[in-house]
């Protein structure tokens, strides 16, 4: 979903708020400048009819028809009798001179003179008038741009500094971590609401850091706690498993048990490690040399490899070097190989190879492609053996979070390929 700047978002809508009224406003002037004009018009046909009512009644006889018909009026004796009236509209005249038209407003009314019916048509230009009109709206439309335009940028202006402790506010919570000691420090600010936000958030990450340092110290001392009694069992259980009395059947019990055991003493040590990654317990880097790194982990696998007949090739150069904690790089490359071996077909292929900044390890396996939604979802197994506890691609995934790279999984004919993106 395609997002938009708070700032932004609130600069357009008072411009497209404030342009609406602009333009509502420029038509309601424009209309009564119009209607002014107009209005402007008709005075002066009104009062020219009354000069031409006055010129005919100071005559007492009908003048001649040549006399009653001028370039800008006309005058014309009618036989109905209805009572008078006067009409305005606007109408174009075309002059003979450029065969051009003309606007101009026109006043049509039925005036008695000397007990004639007279019908009177007079005009008056407003090619001047409209001039004036257009010009004034040209110059309102100058004046509508330049206050949009100053409006906008002000507008602008001061919504950047009215946000300003909002974004300083943000810049801290994406520097904030809940790991560490430092509490975070509220902004200061005049306006209320920017003030409950930061009590907000100062009491919200203050119970945080409060929540994760008391989750921290249960997981370690529940951790450590197991251990001992883990351990204690542990030799008891190969105590009596040396007992020369013991039956086969009972030897068989006390085997299983230990495997149990020592099943529940690396899933401990494994879900300690998870949470020290977490923690961010490793802040620790080095220069590392990949080749060297995958070579010294692939002798762990040798009797493995053998043992299923894999085909293993590196292609990765020697002088390649990452930065990281030693550790966690080694943890990292792994799982992933392991998770290649403990996956793979019997005569399969794993293929490791580190290519521009990107590690990728791919293996042959007839399971199908890992859901999107359970790839690195803890004790997860994509297949039924007993050597996968669920927590590789788990532990893989908080390691690559930790360094900020990207981690990638594709499913390529049979092939499973996970790439790290090491950035």
């Amino acid at each position: 979903m395609k997002t938009i700047r708070l700032l932004t978002l609130t600069s357009l809508s008072y411009l497209l708020i404030f342009t609406f009224l602009l333009l509502v406003s420029f038509w309601v002037f424009l209309r009564f400048l119009q209607l002014g004009a107009n209005e402007s018009t008709d005075e002066l046909l009104i009062n020219k009819k009354k000069r031409i009512v006055r010129l005919f009644q100071a005559t007492e006889e009908p003048l001649p028809l040549t006399q009653l018909a001028l370039s800008d009026y006309f005058i014309q004796p009618v036989d109905e009798n209805i009572p008078e009236y006067q009409v305005f509209r606007d109408t174009l005249i075309t002059d003979k001179s450029d065969d051009e038209s003309y606007m101009y407003r026109k006043l049509s009314a039925l005036q008695k003179i000397n007990n004639v019916n007279y019908r009177i048509d007079i005009v008056l230009s407003l090619v001047e008038k409209d001039d004036v009109v257009q010009s004034v709206v040209v110059a309102l439309i100058l004046v509508f741009v330049i206050i949009v335009v100053v409006f906008y940028l002000s507008s602008l202006v001061l919504s950047k500094r009215i946000f300003i402790p909002f974004h300083i506010t943000l810049q801290r919570l994406r520097n904030f971590e809940v790991d560490k000691s430092l509490q975070y420090i509220p902004v200061d600010s005049k306006i209320q609401e920017f003030t409950i936000l930061n009590k907000a958030i100062s009491d919200l990450t203050a119970r945080a850091q409060e929540s994760f340092a008391n989750q921290k110290t249960f997981i370690e001392n529940a951790s450590h706690e197991l251990l001992t009694p883990i351990a204690v069992s542990q030799n008891k259980l190969e105590e009596l498993a040396s007992d020369a009395d013991l039956t086969a059947h009972q030897s068989g019990l006390i085997t299983v048990l230990i495997n149990v055991n020592q099943r529940m003493s690396r899933l401990n040590k494994t879900l300690l490690l998870l949470s020290k990654i977490e923690n961010g317990q490793f802040p620790e880097r080095q220069t590392i040399w990949v080749r060297e790194l995958v070579d010294d982990i692939l002798l762990l696998f040798e009797e493995q490899q053998d043992e299923m007949k894999l085909s293993v090739s590196v292609m990765i150069s020697k002088n390649v070097t990452i930065k990281a904690n030693l550790v966690l790089a080694e943890l990292l490359v792994t799982n992933l190989i392991k998770n290649a071996f403990i996956h793979n077909n019997t005569e399969g292929e794993i293929l490791i190879t580190f290519l521009g900044n990107s590690l990728t390890v791919s293996n042959t396996s007839k399971n199908p492609a890992i859901p999107e939604e359970h790839m690195y979802q803890r004790f997860y197994k994509n297949s039924q053996r007993k050597e996968s506890w669920g927590l590789g691609l788990a532990i893989v995934k908080k390691i690559c979070e930790l360094n900020q790279w990207a981690i990638q999984y594709r499913h390529i004919k049979g092939r499973h390929v996970f790439e790290i993106v090491i950035q």
